[in-house]
């Protein structure tokens, strides 16, 4: 299961045990950018494209419509 921002309680600025934010945020600040890399299998990969194709089909007819009723 993925977890999302709504999904995990907010810590409070200030945390016991944790650097304050001005310290987490210059760290951040000074970190290198990596970009993130997901790499699928053959399977995977189109489990999620078979996922997706009726929803692009659905947002595809719904455009056309919009454009008809314009």
């Amino acid at each position: 299961m993925t977890r999302t921002a709504v999904d995990t309680p907010a810590l409070p600025a200030e945390h016991p045990g944790l650097p304050t934010l001005a310290l987490r945020i210059a760290h951040l600040a000074r970190a290198v950018a990596r970009p993130a890399v997901v790499t699928l299998d053959a399977s995977t990969a189109a489990a999620i494209e078979g996922e997706l194709r009726e929803p692009a089909r659905a947002l595809a007819r719904q455009v056309i419509q919009d454009c008809v009723r314009a």
